[in-house]
């Protein structure tokens, strides 16, 4: 198997990775459209249709990675940053793994699906996949422009939501963007430091896909002359 066949059968497990646990979170809904609210599952759901048309693509010969990698940098951001907040801000670095056995397991199992293994998965694509170290770099401006949209989305959503007084509910998607509970302030400030940890995961990203690269291209160019000396 060459390496385009091993990336395109990755590609068809985050695919199906993420698709399995926008499913199931679904279902777990009685509306099953209400998840669509969550930055979790938005970002999933472009994931779904990046992969599949990039799987498209490549299936029908076509080459337009230069247009789309921008796309997947922006993609690799959410998702990184849809995992570290799940993990450690909206559980607090609870281990999911327990929970795929007990308790209510197909819930558990939709979040450990769409907060964990796609995100990695995602990025690990990212890192090994589509070797262009200056994507993320250059876009990172407007990889900004969706969380931003996001968060007025997500206030709008919730100062035009009815008050909710049943305890541990709120009318606000995320706890971090209830302003009831923390103040209009406190959540402009909030948001100010995602935006701080956005730029910051993009950096990380950016930084070890090039080291990544530069490994590659020492390891490339010794093979190049132990081969050129006949050893």
């Amino acid at each position: 198997m060459n390496r385009q066949s091993g990336v395109m059968i990755f590609r068809v497990l985050i695919v199906l990775a993420s698709l399995t646990g926008v499913i199931l979170t679904a279902s777990q809904s009685t509306n099953p459209f209400a998840p669509l609210r969550f930055f979790t599952i938005q970002s999933n759901v472009m994931v779904i249709v990046y992969f599949s048309y990039r799987l498209n693509d490549a299936l029908r010969g076509g080459n337009q990675a230069g247009i789309s990698l921008a796309l997947k940098g922006a993609l690799t951001l959410y998702m990184s940053i849809t995992g570290l907040v799940y993990h450690f801000v909206l559980v607090g670095g609870t281990n999911p793994l327990p929970g795929l056995s007990h308790g209510t397991i197909l819930l558990n199992w939709a979040n450990f699906l769409a907060h964990y293994v796609t995100p990695i998965m995602v990025v690990l694509d990212w890192l090994l996949c589509d070797r262009d170290g200056r994507i993320l770099w250059r876009n990172i401006a407007q990889s900004l422009l969706y969380p931003l949209a996001y968060a007025v989305f997500a206030l709008l959503w919730g100062s035009l939501s009815p008050p909710i007084h049943t305890p541990k509910a709120n009318r606000y998607i995320y706890p971090f963007l209830n302003v009831d509970a923390l103040s209009l302030g406190r959540v402009l400030l909030n948001i100010l430091l995602l935006l701080v940890v956005f730029c910051l995961v993009a950096l990380l990203l950016q930084l070890a896909q090039r080291g990544i690269v530069a490994s590659s291209g020492r390891v490339s160019s010794r093979s190049g002359r132990s081969r050129a000396r006949g050893l």
